[in-house]
């Protein structure tokens, strides 16, 4: 016990109201897409819905444009810049 940290008590929330019309509703869904062999799971998505979704938040949008800078170019950059400061330190040792 002097290193094991306590983990917090699990949160359990017995349902205390039943919507029958809603489970009515689920159960015929459910029935519908048995008869048209859709996957239980998964609610087909219009193709214009799923194209917005599949491009996430603006955030996660801007981190992937980010991410898509070419690393060669900076790393060029950089090296030119390095090559420069080398030329000129070795221009002045050397004069």
């Amino acid at each position: 016990m002097l290193f094991a940290t306590r983990k917090p008590r699990r949160f359990y929330h017995p349902y205390i109201y039943v919507d029958e019309r809603k489970e009515r509703l689920e159960e015929r869904v459910g029935k519908v897409r048995r008869e048209l062999g859709l996957e239980a799971g998964r609610t087909p998505m219009p193709e214009d819905v799923r194209g917005r979704f599949a491009g996430g938040t603006r955030r996660l949008e801007r981190r992937r444009r980010s991410a898509r800078r070419p690393w060669s170019l900076t790393v060029l950059l950089l090296l030119i810049g390095l090559a420069v400061v080398l030329w000129y330190v070795l221009d002045r040792g050397l004069t």
